[in-house]
This record gives structure tokens, C-alpha cells and sequence, in this order.
């Protein structure tokens, strides 16, 4: 069986990659041109292919006269952070589209075909709303909305916060972390996480037989404290935690959006996001919503374990 992945060269994507050829399929990488390739591991069931998707349809087009219809089109590219707002929409929801349109043109997926969506938690809202707080997430709630509406099948798959090796999201957390530092704005607030192979492992085993939307977080709820306690244990040192008020917060990561913005950078944290993952993200506890049910290799400690070790191989610490 074939599966197509976009974003393949990203944090996410070699996960896709690596658990969906030991699974046994055969994988197409889809890469910018401009990607770096280096990285991708020698197999013979995977091939790397660099697209324009500014030509999405006669690419795709010549990817299949190449190597023949596809079973899954796993959509996992996405704009995740960023200044200009637009980028959401025109990567995360404009680009979703394109993709859609252009599969269905060229007849890219087999009869039994299957279209599978990378999108986010950020999609359903944080506890109590039930709606987006983001552009992030109203983006990937109108990118699921051209999914669904494809002539095939297809099965969305909103994971909580991501992380492991690869990672560079949680890296400022353990980079505080390393000087002895935990930064707390709100106490009591409520997370949850899954690791990047642990969701791999679920996309890959359920991708098949599942449709519609699948939550998918380890199924714990998570606070500070457990988040601080477990560092110190990986980290082998003291860490206190720091109390930064809401508003000092959101004072400097605004003025740090406008440096960005100036710059045309593209900073780790923006205010807005900041805002959104503030709240709580135990979605796991509503019932009405359909989760995974995993299993999950990671738990908080041996996931930190894994980063801990990349970010320190790297000498990003």
C-alpha cells in the first residue's frame, strides 16, 4: 500500500515517515524544493519527492504517472506559529483546499483511497469554549471542513500539544529548566501532551479504519507542578519556579510581535499563542468528543527524557 505525506522533512513528519514504512507502506515524501533532504533516512520503501505547490496538480499528476494511485494522503504541512495572520489562512486553510482540489483532479487516491488530516486541538477550543481562540486553530477548523468535504474519505486527527526529540517548541521550557528556572504565569491550569511517535504509531494504526475526528492526547491531565517536578528528575537538578504575572507576559511578547513583525522573523511564542495555550487542554475528560484510545509508549518522563536528550546532543541547552 502507498502513502503520500506532506511536511514529511518536519518535526512530525519524519515520525509519519519512519512508523508508516515499519509499518509496511510504501512512502512518498513531499517536500518543498527548497527542503533539506539530508536528514531522511535510505530505504527502499521510501521515496523523496520535492514539489512546487504553487503546480500542485501537474506535480501530483506526475508523481502518479511515476508511481501509480495512493492509498493515503496524509496532510500533515502547516503553518504553526507566525506574525502576519494571513499565513494561517493562506498556508493552513488556501493551501488545504488547493491539495483537495487538486487529488480529486488527478485522480491521485484509488477507489478506496483515503484522505488523513494532521490537524489540532486548537480546532475544538480549550475547555469551557468549544470553539477556536486562534487564527492557528479557526485555520485548521475551515482546512477540516475542505477535508470532510472531499469526494473521499477521510479521517482528521486533532492531537494536544506535541513533543519529543525534534521538537523546538518546548525547548525555551527546558532551556529555563537547565538554569534552575520554572516560568509560571498561571498555577492551576490543566494540559495535556502526546509524544510525536506515540501519535505516529496512532495515525498509522487507525488511519485505516477510523473516519471523522479523532482527539488524540495520552489521556492524562497535567500541571505545573508535575511538568517542574518531572524536569528536575530528568535534568538531575533543583528547579524553582518563577511567578511571572499575566500582564508582564503580554506586555513583552507583544512588543517582541512588533520586533518580529519589523524584522520578518518568526519568534517561538507569539502573544496570541500564549493566550491560547494558557488555558486548559484537558480535552480527554469530555465525553462527547471521540479520542483515541492510544496504546502510548511515552510517558511525561521518558517523553522529556527523549527531548532532554536531543536538545543536549544538538547543544541547544
Amino acid at each position: 500500500m502507498r502513502v503520500a505525506i506532506t511536511g514529511a522533512n518536519g518535526f512530525l513528519g519524519k515520525y509519519l515517515v519512519e512508523t508508516c514504512m515499519a509499518s509496511g507502506l510504501d512512502v512518498t515524501a513531499l517536500v518543498r524544493k527548497t527542503a533539506d533532504t539530508s536528514k531522511f533516512p535510505t530505504n527502499e520503501r521510501l521515496t523523496i519527492c520535492p514539489i512546487n505547490y504553487g503546480e500542485i496538480s501537474s506535480e501530483l499528476e506526475a508523481i502518479k504517472q511515476e508511481v501509480g494511485e495512493f492509498d493515503f494522503f496524509i496532510h500533515n504541512a502547516g503553518k504553526t506559529t507566525s506574525i502576519n495572520r494571513e499565513d494561517y489562512t493562506n498556508i493552513n486553510t488556501h493551501l488545504t483546499g488547493k491539495l483537495v482540489d487538486a487529488i480529486s483532479e488527478v485522480g491521485f487516491l484509488s477507489n478506496r483511497g483515503k484522505l488523513v488530516y494532521i490537524s489540532s486541538y486548537t480546532a475544538q477550543g480549550p475547555i469551557g469554549v468549544n470553539h477556536p481562540v486562534s487564527c492557528y486553530g479557526e485555520s485548521k477548523k475551515k482546512a477540516e471542513t475542505l477535508i470532510s468535504k472531499s469526494k473521499y474519505p477521510s479521517v482528521i486527527f486533532r492531537p494536544t500539544a506535541i513533543y519529543g526529540a525534534g521538537d523546538k517548541a518546548f525547548l525555551p521550557l527546558f532551556q529555563a529548566a537547565n538554569k534552575g528556572i520554572y516560568p509560571l504565569t498561571r498555577p492551576s491550569q490543566k494540559m495535556s501532551m502526546i509524544h510525536a511517535a506515540d501519535l505516529a504509531s496512532i495515525v498509522a494504526n487507525e488511519m485505516g479504519s477510523k473516519e471523522g475526528i479523532i482527539h488524540v492526547s495520552d489521556k492524562n491531565t497535567y500541571s505545573h507542578t508535575e511538568f517542574r517536578d518531572t524536569l528536575s528528575l530528568v535534568l538531575n537538578r533543583r528547579i524553582r519556579n518563577i511567578r511571572i504575572p499575566s500582564f508582564i507576559s503580554k506586555i513583552s511578547l507583544g512588543l517582541s510581535d512588533i520586533w518580529y513583525y519589523i524584522s520578518r522573523g518568526t519568534p517561538n511564542l507569539t502573544l496570541e499563542k500564549f493566550e491560547e495555550i494558557s488555558q486548559d487542554w484537558d480535552l480527554h475528560d469530555e465525553e462527547n468528543l471521540e479520542h483515541s484510545n492510544g496504546p502510548f509508549a511515552y510517558d511525561l518522563k521518558k517523553g522529556f527524557e527523549d527531548a532532554f536528550n536531543y536538545y543536549s546532543q544538538n547543544n541547544l541547552l
